[in-house]
């Protein structure tokens, strides 16, 4: 594995770094960035990614994990993906400042290239210059993808290439998106396709139609572990108050009981009392 130099005060002081949701993705970055062959590139598969990196002394880092690192880091624009050489490649944007990469007199010599990333693709997708199209690997959408994954038995109606990319609308906020396909990973449902992200998308914007705040929709979906999403209980307040009422109706109704039962009591004692009888503290006492 290439030897790569890495700013420390330059990773402490991100703001594209500090930007990455979820947040116990920030380290990996650093921990990855010897992939990058002598041109900055590596060959972009999460299988190869987690069999070099983390295989060995991380067995908790699973391939869905890697998935999501990497898709991460791509959302923060701190990992570029290409295709080239009928192969998808990833590249460490800002890598090839001075002084962090080999000589290009050592590269293809002394230690091993890739194919250089299209710079025109590259300032688009670091700049977001309109009508300009970047053909990513959707791999947040193939979280827990396998290389070779069994065909649906039903064929998709609408069906997606392996590997284009699940672009996120603007309406869909990223981290609670990110934190749902999370948590669908550890209820082992996963989200394992393209398709299926493509459906989790129109259903969230089928609920934002009517009415349902996006985030709200995913947050509701990721507390309660649910592998579906709902329309927003907005009834949850209102259970609250109804069994606050409820308690205060009991309450009344036992504190009637009470007040009966005494008077019930104080009624009989009156009818088994000698009237003849002085009452203490009555103006016939002497």
């Amino acid at each position: 594995m290439p030897k790569r130099i890495i700013d420390g005060e330059a990773l402490w002081g991100s703001d594209r770094i500090a930007s990455v949701e979820p947040e116990w993705v920030r380290p990996e970055y650093a921990n990855l960035i010897p992939l990058a062959l002598s041109n900055g590139v590596f060959e972009f598969s999460v299988r190869r990614v987690w069999k070099d990196v983390y295989a060995y002394n991380r067995p908790s880092m699973t391939e869905k994990k890697v998935a999501i690192v990497l898709e991460a880091l791509r959302a923060a624009k701190l990992l570029f993906v290409f295709q080239a050489e009928g192969k998808s490649w990833g590249f460490w944007t800002g890598i090839d400042r001075p002084g962090r990469l080999p000589s290009r007199e050592r590269r293809g010599t002394h230690e091993k290239t890739g194919p250089e990333p299209p710079a025109d693709l590259l300032q688009c997708f670091l700049t977001d210059t309109k009508g300009c199209h970047v053909d990513s690997d959707g791999i947040l959408a193939r979280a827990s993808a396998r290389p070779e994954p069994k065909p649906n038995p039903k064929p998709d109606p609408n069906p997606t290439e392996e590997g284009s990319e699940v672009s996120l609308p603007q309406w869909v906020p990223q981290r609670e998106w990110l934190d749902f396909v999370a948590m669908r990973l550890n209820i082992r449902k996963p989200i394992k396709t393209a398709s299926q992200a493509h459906y989790c998308l129109r259903q969230l914007e089928s609920l934002r139609a009517q009415g349902n705040d996006v985030a709200a929709v995913l947050s509701q979906s990721i507390a309660a572990n649910w592998q579906g999403l709902f329309p927003v209980k907005s009834g949850a307040n209102n259970a609250n108050k109804s069994v606050a009422d409820q308690t205060r109706r009991n309450a009344a109704i036992a504190l009637e009981r009470i007040e009966q039962r005494e008077a019930r009591a104080a009624a009989a004692g009156g009818a088994g009392r000698d009237s003849s009888a002085p009452e203490w503290g009555s103006a016939d006492e002497s």
